[in-house]
């Protein structure tokens, strides 16, 4: 895994280990059983994160201990699937599978298909990254989410 040193500290001290490995039908029937969408990047995404939670210092309002939170089973009481992809996936044009939360649970995390990380709370909806260690990344290091109307 190649990514910055940064990253790398806040993923060692939540105890995620690189080589995590869950079963993956289970993670499928978990994602299936809640109304989302399987998508296999979601899965090799959880497989790695799941039940993970980074916490870093916020560097927008210096919030000690901000975080993201990658337990989808916690995540899933914070939005509906209707909300996420009837709302927040039909402004973006894409379905979407839920995947964690950030900050506190105030923004739910979902991934798109092609591994995209999205963002969401009420009326707000956000790109984040590329891909699901690209949105650890860009949260961490306080970087400008693309807003989507």
């Amino acid at each position: 895994m190649n990514t910055n040193k940064t990253i790398m500290v806040a993923l060692a001290e939540s105890g995620w280990q690189e080589n995590n490995t869950l079963n993956r039908e289970e993670i499928a029937i978990l994602i299936e059983n809640e109304g989302y969408p399987v998508f296999e990047c979601v899965i090799d995404f959880l497989i790695k994160f799941i039940n993970t939670n980074i916490y870093f210092v916020n560097l927008r309002n210096g919030i000690q201990n901000d975080d993201i939170d990658f337990c989808f089973e916690k995540a899933t009481h914070l939005d509906a699937p209707e909300k996420i992809n009837g709302n927040y996936g039909e402004r973006i044009g894409k379905s979407l599978c839920l995947i964690g939360s950030a900050y506190r649970d105030y923004m739910v995390l979902m991934m798109a298909s092609d591994g995209s990380v999205y963002g969401g709370y009420d009326n707000y909806v956000c790109k984040i990254a590329s891909t699901g260690l690209g949105a650890i990344e860009a949260i961490i290091n306080n970087y400008d989410f693309l807003e989507i109307h």
